[in-house]
């Protein structure tokens, strides 16, 4: 039988052999257009909302990555930095 993902992309393959996976495993991974768009009390509201209601599974939350066709100076990606900061702090 064929495996579903690759082995280079299993999530224990890449996280370790201590990290074990039970259950239903949930990725959020956010991209810059929301943050872009001053929409990030939002983004972080619905992140939240969805924890608390995914609270059987295990979820990870991603950074947002940088917009790297902007300056890293740019008013975006300080506002992706500022998201991540509070994502972090959730």
């Amino acid at each position: 039988m064929r495996e579903a993902v690759p082995r280079k992309y299993n999530m224990e393959h890449n996280l370790g052999h201590d990290f074990e996976v039970h259950g239903i495993v949930v990725v959020v991974w956010g991209g810059t257009r929301d943050v872009g768009r001053n929409e990030t009390e939002k983004g972080l509201h619905q992140i939240k909302k969805l924890v608390e209601n995914h609270k059987q599974s295990n979820v990870i939350v991603m950074c947002v990555p940088c917009r790297f066709d902007f300056e890293p100076k740019s008013c975006v990606n300080d506002e992706v930095k500022v998201y991540n900061r509070k994502l972090k702090s959730i």
